[in-house]
């Protein structure tokens, strides 16, 4: 007796795992064993693209960028890129009153910004880092990384240039 209830369970086991594998269908590790040849990029930012270059070549987005981009959503907020050492940002907020930082650029598409006015004298400047992901048609996507304190992620932010 003790061994029919047994082979019914071993059975339904069986079955429950066979049906939960095809319902839910392989898990990505399994694939990736299954297809050796397949090869998955593994990368988190989208490829940097611009109308003005091909991909084999590198965009110096320091001489690229110029303008105001406005920050999609808003009416105001958003970068001025005003020269290779002076960018501004506007609030949404305060239009009137941009707050104007020094740009460093690391590498062709990160640069570093630092608020030039100093909020308390015993405090290190206010830092950003942020990447250009893409630029296209007017199209800008910065992605900012976080340097405060705390656990936050980076943001991804879109910006649409301005015209006036």
């Amino acid at each position: 007796m003790k061994s029919k209830y047994l082979l019914i369970t071993v059975i339904f086991s069986a079955l429950f795992f066979a049906l939960g594998f095809f319902i839910n269908g392989p898990s990505e590790n399994s694939e990736v064993l299954a297809d050796t040849t397949a090869v998955k990029s593994t990368t988190e930012e989208p490829v940097i693209t611009t109308n003005q270059t091909s991909e084999k070549s590198k965009t110096n987005y320091a001489k690229l960028l110029k303008g105001k981009f406005i920050l999609a959503g808003s009416d105001y907020a958003g970068y001025e890129f005003i020269d290779a050492k002076t960018i501004s940002w506007t609030n949404e907020l305060f239009p009137m009153d941009p707050d104007t930082m020094s740009i460093k650029w690391i590498d062709e598409s990160t640069f570093i910004t630092k608020f030039s006015k100093k909020t308390n004298k015993d405090c290190a400047p206010v830092i950003g880092v942020l990447k250009v992901v893409s630029y296209n048609d007017g199209k800008l996507v910065l992605k900012d990384y976080w340097t405060g304190w705390n656990d936050r992620k980076d943001e991804l932010s879109t910006f649409h240039q301005s015209y006036e």
